[in-house]
Formats: C-alpha cells, sequence, structure tokens
C-alpha cells in the first residue's frame, strides 16, 4: 500500500507541475494524464480481494457455460474438473489482468466519443461486466478444447495466445459499442470524427488564447512545486535509508503443545506454500483434547519487517482459493468470554463440510480486525517508530455435522483463553 500511495502521489506532482507551466491550457493534457491512474497497481489487500472474489465468480459462470454446452463438469472452489483434466483458475485468469487495460481504454473511447455525457460514462462503466464476460469465455474454451485436444490447450502458447485474443475481441466489442451508442438519440456523429484530435473550425480566438501552450518560463508556482518535490524526495530517502528496528522476541518454534487439557501437534507448511507465505516464522499447530471430535488449528504468521510485498496473507483470500465459500463473515470485538478482542469471525462451507474461523492482525502490542486500519498502523509505525513487524493470527474449527456454530465457537474460545496469554512473548509490543 506504500508504494500505492507513491505512485498517486507523483499524478499529484504531475498534475501540479503541468499546472504550473501551461496555466489554463493544462486542460488539454489532463484527461491524457489520467490515463495513468490504470498504470497503478491497487493495494495488496484489495487487489487479493478482488482477485479472489473474481476467481469464484468466473469459474462458477465458466462452470454453467461448460455445461450448458453439454460437457459434464465439476466445480470445487476454483479447479474445473473435467474428467480428464483439472482446470485451475489461476489469479492470472481471474479477469483483473484484462480489467484494468480494458478501463484505460473504456477512458480513452469516453474522452474521444462526442456525446452525451451519459454515453461517456455507460461506456467506461460497461468494461467491467465485459471483462468479467469475456474471461468467463475464456475459461469455458479452454474446458472444451481441452476436452477436444487434450491438456496442452491449456498449457504454453496456446494458453498465453487466448489470452490476447480475447482482449482483442473485447476491444473490437467496446468500439462497436461506441458504434451503438451513437445510433441512440437524435444528435449522432460521424464515427471518423470520434478519432480526430483536430480543434473545430469555429474555435473562437479567445478558445484559442486560453488553449495555447506558453515556452516554458521559471515562475513562482512552478518552483514553489520543484522545491516541495525536491524537499519530499529527500525525506523519501532518509526514510527508506533508515533501518527497521527488530525487536526481541521468542521463536514460535518454542510455542507450548500442551494447553491445559489440550495436546498440540506441530506441523510445517510445504515449501511451495511457505515460500509464498513469506513470513520469518510461523506456527501451524492442530490441538485436540480426549473429549472433542474435531480438533482446533491454530495458526499464526510473522514478520520482521513488512516490506515490498511481504505481509500477512488474509484467510479472506486464501481459505476461499481452497475450495471453501464464505457462507457468513462478521467482525466482532469481544469474545464470548468478555474478553476483548477485535477479530473476524467467518463461517465458510464447502459441501457439506462447514468450518468455523477467526482472525485478526497484531503490530505492536495493538490488535486489529480491520484490514484497512492495520495498513494505515503499519505506514505510522515504519515512519514514526521503524518498525514495520506484524502478524497475522487464526484459529479455526471443523463444525461436526448437525454441529450449530455456538458450540464451535466455545471450543475455539477455550483454546484461544489458553493460548492468549502465551502469544505476546512471541509477538513483541
Amino acid at each position: 500500500q506504500t508504494y500505492t500511495i507513491v505512485h498517486y502521489a507523483f499524478l499529484v506532482a504531475l498534475c501540479g507541475l503541468v499546472w504550473a507551466v501551461m496555466g489554463r491550457a493544462a486542460k488539454l493534457v489532463l484527461i491524457p494524464i489520467s490515463l495513468l491512474l490504470f498504470t497503478i497497481p491497487l493495494p495488496v489487500f484489495t487487489q487479493a480481494t478482488l482477485t479472489a472474489d473474481l476467481q469464484l465468480l468466473s469459474s462458477r459462470m465458466g462452470t454453467a457455460l461448460i455445461q450448458a454446452l453439454g460437457v459434464p463438469v465439476y466445480l470445487e472452489g476454483n479447479i474445473i474438473d473435467l474428467g480428464v483434466y483439472r482446470l485451475h483458475v489461476a489469479e492470472a485468469c481471474a479477469g483483473l489482468n484484462y480489467l484494468f487495460p480494458l478501463l484505460g481504454i473504456g477512458h480513452l473511447c469516453a474522452y474521444l466519443f462526442r456525446s452525451a455525457a451519459w454515453k461517456r460514462i455507460l461506456l467506461v462503466v460497461s468494461t467491467v461486466p465485459l471483462t468479467v464476460l469475456m474471461n468467463v469465455v475464456r475459461i469455458a474454451c479452454v474446458g472444451l478444447l481441452v476436452r477436444e485436444f487434450g491438456t496442452g490447450a491449456a498449457e504454453g502458447f496456446i494458453h498465453f495466445f487466448q489470452g490476447w485474443l480475447v482482449f482483442l475481441v473485447s476491444t473490437v466489442i467496446l468500439l462497436a459499442e461506441m458504434a451503438l451508442l451513437n445510433r441512440v438519440g437524435s444528435v449522432r456523429v460521424d464515427l471518423r470524427e470520434m478519432f480526430d484530435l483536430r480543434a473545430p473550425a469555429s474555435a473562437t480566438a479567445a478558445d484559442a488564447r486560453d488553449t495555447d501552450v506558453l515556452p516554458p518560463r521559471v515562475t513562482g508556482p512552478l518552483l514553489a512545486c520543484i522545491l516541495m518535490i525536491f524537499a519530499a524526495l529527500g525525506l523519501t530517502l532518509v526514510q527508506e535509508r533508515r533501518p527497521d528496528v527488530l525487536p526481541e522476541r521468542v521463536d514460535f518454534a518454542l510455542f507450548p503443545a500442551f494447553l491445559g487439557d489440550w495436546v498440540g501437534r506441530r506441523s510445517a507448511l510445504e515449501p511451495e506454500v511457505a515460500r509464498a507465505l513469506g513470513a520469518d516464522d510461523y506456527l501451524a499447530m492442530s490441538y485436540r483434547r480426549a473429549e472433542e471430535v474435531a480438533p482446533v488449528e491454530l495458526f499464526a504468521a510473522y514478520y520482521g519487517a513488512q516490506r515490498r510485498g511481504r505481509r500477512p496473507h488474509s484467510p479472506q483470500v486464501c481459505l476461499p482459493g481452497g475450495g471453501w465459500e464464505i457462507e457468513r463473515i462478521e467482525r466482532a470485538d469481544a469474545l464470548a468470554s468478555g474478553l476483548s478482542l477485535p477479530h473476524n469471525r467467518v463461517v465458510m462451507r464447502k459441501g457439506d463440510d462447514r468450518l468455523l474461523a477467526y482472525y485478526w492482525f497484531e503490530q505492536r502490542g495493538r490488535v486489529f480486525a480491520n484490514e484497512y486500519l492495520m495498513r494505515w498502523n503499519l505506514f505510522a509505525g515504519g515512519v514514526f517508530e521503524q518498525r514495520r513487524d506484524g502478524a497475522m493470527v487464526r484459529v479455526l474449527t471443523l463444525l461436526r455435522r448437525g454441529e450449530r456454530v455456538a458450540d464451535a465457537e466455545g471450543r475455539l474460545e477455550d483454546l484461544l483463553l489458553l493460548a492468549l496469554p502465551r502469544l505476546p512473548s512471541h509477538l513483541p509490543d
């Protein structure tokens, strides 16, 4: 999220410089400059959440389209089972790779479209459902090609070529939409004129004076902009060179396996999963007690310095990717026992199986359920305290067949009341 702020700050500074140099004529280039908005990646959490939602939506709609074409298929989460091949709708296939370029093209088309404002807005907004629809068509085509020609149709050059082809078709559909909208209403424009950037012949002398671009000269506003930019650059370089403060802590390897009458079994993540997690230390423990049928899994991931994408992965994003669907999610500030603990409470379902999960984030002794507040706290901690350490903590349990959510909550909180006093030594204030 820090890099996103830097990118948007660059655009603000660029607009300020253009305005200081060009004056009122800056309005000629502000729209082209605004195209740069579509080159800025979304904050990591926002992008991950949107990607997960689009993955599930694309998987469901793609499966429905394949079934409508008479091909038997089974869907589990983001995995489309074709019998001879299991097609995984990965992050790259979620649709965001199409959405931002098409939004940029829609923005440019709306700028050139000499028509009513509502038509321009509709043109830009329509790129969102168009992206989803064309991505679903692509997924369905991959499934059909795999069935007819084998697994090679879902890999290598053919797979990437399909992506480019879908993007080009989407662009053609967008241009066709412009032609269709041009036929709506009484005012119609020759489509060739839409891409003619020459000033209208009827432009007045006053209009010409307003849009004249004067030769660059050092003015007061321009000098002030340059000085502020250099001052901000100096502060940024100083901040980046400041070393992070790494507080002392106890490794998770020493977290107790016995908590009251709960007995824990430690496990290790697969190497690929551990690399994707990127944590400096993690705890994966499954606790069980004699009278309980279902265990309680305690997981925590600690990051000494959350920089350059190394930060906790939200369970709200990770669990749906494993085939679980969110049935209910809510935020709470305390446990049933009255203990203050801001957390997210999630009920998920996969087929007939259900699970209950609590998760939250800890940074410098503070607990957050809201991930955006956590990101802001991370930013403030890096600037004022030189600390970017933090962790994500999650507990979950499977619900037995016919078990009430309230009973599963009691099981989770019984373990939490014993585990929470042990966490501060591993998650320093």
